[in-house]
């Protein structure tokens, strides 16, 4: 029996093991909490259609669950149209406006469907309620990239950087505005150690590569962007950074 034969096994059990447990209709006190951590555990996995429904089960058991109202929202990310999830998120603030965690949620959809304009507003509204925050501060340089502001984009970066120095997300995030922004071998000296260590991410990898492309360092680039997509959608990636 191969390896991915015993995966996929695991899986299945997994998923009948939810199925069973959803289907017993046991009532007791703990039934949310015990359902959301199985619930969790499927998310990891990356079942988010699974774990879809297991949040949904659970808030038709407890309504104002704050914490499966968030946690259903992350799995529509990966599985919905972005205009769905903020359609959802619209929604949930509504029933609570004061959630600062629904906000933020907010916010990250409309980065994923490249609003910048409506990401910004909440980030603002966000870095007032929780000033010290570098996730908040690094998504307003991301609502500033998305809106082509990467002068901005670069100091809330470095803002987020003195409240979480040395965080690779963050330096990524920052080396790609620096690279957006014309700076180019300032970005490539900024993330180059980062791509070529053994942590280094997709997105690190994608980052240098369009920096080393905006440089015009065809070859250099191409062997960044080729652990992780194809050669074809490579050469297309590099038409829209390379004159």
């Amino acid at each position: 029996m191969t390896k991915n034969t015993l995966i996929k096994m695991g899986c299945l059990i997994t998923t009948l093991f939810v199925f069973v447990a959803c289907s017993g209709q046991q009532q007791n006190s703990e039934s949310p909490e015990a359902l959301g951590r199985v619930a969790d555990s499927l998310y990891q996995s990356g079942d988010h259609e699974t774990s879809s429904r297991l949040y949904q089960q659970i808030l038709e058991m407890d309504p104002n669950n704050e914490k499966a109202k968030k946690k259903l929202g992350k799995t529509l990310r990966h599985s919905k149209d972005p205009n769905e999830v903020i359609q959802y998120y619209r929604e949930q603030l509504r029933k609570t406006p004061e959630s600062i965690d629904l906000t933020e949620e907010l916010a990250k959809a409309y980065i994923t469907a490249n609003n910048g304009v409506e990401a910004l507003k909440l980030y603002r509204k966000l870095d007032q309620q929780k000033p010290n925050d570098p996730w908040i501060i690094n998504g307003l340089g991301v609502s500033c990239d998305l809106l082509q502001k990467h002068d901005d984009a670069i100091k809330y970066y470095d803002r987020a950087l003195s409240l979480a120095a040395g965080n690779r997300r963050i330096l990524s995030n920052k080396g790609l505005s620096l690279a957006l922004s014309g700076k180019t071998k300032e970005a490539i000296t900024l993330l180059l150690p980062l791509a070529d260590s053994p942590q280094a991410s997709a997105n690190v990898r994608h980052n240098l590569a369009v920096a080393y492309a905006l440089d015009g360092q065809k070859d250099k680039a191409k062997a960044y962007f080729a652990p992780d997509i194809s050669a074809k959608d490579a050469e297309a990636n590099l038409k829209n950074y390379v004159n």
